[in-house]
């Protein structure tokens, strides 16, 4: 049910303070892979079609762009860059 709402929920604004953490975070991770782009509670990672959203519970998600759309990837995570360790 979860990963439903993750899919399903609008984006909404989040802490900025988080947000920045959790981009720098990604980005010092994914430095090869280019810039991560922040917007209200959603981490862009264009240049391998990967998002990470933050949920309201506190737990980020990854999705992966698949002919076109965001898929859900990967289970739940408490830190976004725990999520871009998975196989890219």
């Amino acid at each position: 049910a979860a990963a439903l709402d993750a899919l399903a929920e609008p984006p909404w604004r989040a802490d900025p303070l988080v947000m920045s953490a959790a981009r720098d975070a990604v980005g010092a991770a994914l430095n090869r892979y280019g810039a991560v782009a922040a917007r209200e509670n959603r981490l862009t990672i264009p240049a391998i079609d990967v998002q990470l959203r933050l949920g309201r519970d506190g737990r980020w998600w990854r999705f992966e762009k698949r002919a076109g759309r965001w898929e859900l990837a990967a289970a739940p995570a408490d830190a976004a860059d725990d999520l871009i360790l998975s196989p890219l």
